[in-house]
This record gives structure tokens, sequence and C-alpha cells, in this order.
């Protein structure tokens, strides 16, 4: 019985410990892949094309990418004048 009561106890104290250890290390293994950027993000898809009435739409990947391609050669135009 003293030893149930003993073990008992004991997880009383562990397991929130534990948990603490875990959270912290977590956090910090988080921290350090933002300050290494250790993954790099890019786009899977164009960007949804929202027009002047700001309607959004449902997505279009052909109508997307045409206003991809626009926006591009509308850079290249005024780094070219």
């Amino acid at each position: 019985m003293l030893g149930g009561i003993g073990k008992g106890l004991l997880g009383v104290v562990t397991k929130p410990t534990a948990g603490i250890v875990d959270f912290t290390s977590q956090s910090f293994e988080g921290l350090r892949k933002v300050a290494v950027q250790e993954e790099s993000v890019s786009r899977v898809r164009p960007p949804r094309c929202i027009y002047d009435d700001k309607i959004i739409r449902p997505y279009c990947f052909k109508e997307a990418q045409c206003v991809s391609v626009l926006k591009v050669c509308v850079k290249i135009n005024f780094i070219m004048d």
C-alpha cells in the first residue's frame, strides 16, 4: 500500500515536470528553426486574382497564372524604361 502511494506522489511531481521540460524543448526547437530558417517556404500556386470590384471568386489556376505573368511583364517594363 505504501508503495502505491509513493508511486502516486512521485507521479504527481514527475508528470508535470516532464510536461514543462517537453514544452520548453519544443519552444526552443521552434525558435531555432525560425532563427536559422532551416525550411524555406515557396509558393505552391500563384496567388488568387482579386479584381477592382473586390469580390473574391473561386480560385482559377489559369487566371492566377496569367495575372502573375502580367505582373512580371509590368515589372520588367518599368525596369527597362
